[in-house]
């Protein structure tokens, strides 16, 4: 069972998880277009390959403010509860 107190650790390994997943991607689609004359690769191909590396760059990059975020709510400590207050 996860724990609420471990919820910040699993995000950030999560969000690890992204970044390397969509890293790889992305440098899957940097290695097919340094490639494309010996790939033969034709216009759409091209394109195809370009926004292949705009598109998993920016998961990445999304993959790392939600990691980062979970940082912020550790520091800024537990949450302060006002005391209930009886209605009358």
């Amino acid at each position: 069972m996860i724990l609420v107190s471990q919820t910040p650790r699993l995000m950030q390994i999560y969000s690890g998880g992204v970044i390397a997943v969509f890293t790889v991607f992305a440098l899957m689609y940097v290695n097919a277009y340094r490639r494309r004359v010996e790939l033969d690769l034709d216009a759409r191909q091209l394109l195809e390959a370009r926004l292949g590396i705009i598109d998993n760059v920016g998961i990445a990059a999304i993959g790392r403010p939600v990691g980062g975020d979970c940082d912020v709510r550790r520091a800024a400590g537990p949450r302060r509860r006002s005391p209930a207050r009886s209605i009358s």
